[in-house]
């Protein structure tokens, strides 16, 4: 049992992975290292269950990842480490405003007047 719901949660992320075009990236850039997220003691366990799973294009914005130790948890936790944002790339920045709410806030004060 235990077998079979790991081959459906491998292909689940398989899957997300395919369909949104991510990457795991630290298995990219820790091909040979084994580095686990999460541990039992008795009997001994150990996964990589944790995953940064980040788009393709993104790889790039990324310094790098980290799996460090946390205290008191049989977790590690991930990190990421992203490059200075002054060094970013990033096209033309635009910030739109929706008045939507603001116009339907309006009639109802308006019609609230007359209802008076």
């Amino acid at each position: 049992m235990v077998t079979l719901l790991k081959k459906i949660s491998v292909k689940n992320i398989q899957d997300l992975r395919l369909d949104y075009d991510l990457v795991d990236l630290w298995r990219i850039r820790n091909p040979e290292t084994k580095h686990f997220t999460w541990r039992q003691k008795n009997p001994l366990i150990q996964r990589r269950l944790d995953y940064w799973l980040i788009s393709d294009v993104c790889q790039e914005d990324i310094e790098k990842p980290d799996i460090i130790s946390w205290i008191n948890s049989d977790h590690s936790a991930i990190v990421l480490h992203f490059n200075n944002i002054d060094r970013q790339k990033h096209g033309l920045l635009l910030w739109k405003f929706n008045a939507t709410r603001m116009r339907r806030e309006r009639l109802k004060a308006k019609s609230s007047r007359y209802d008076q």
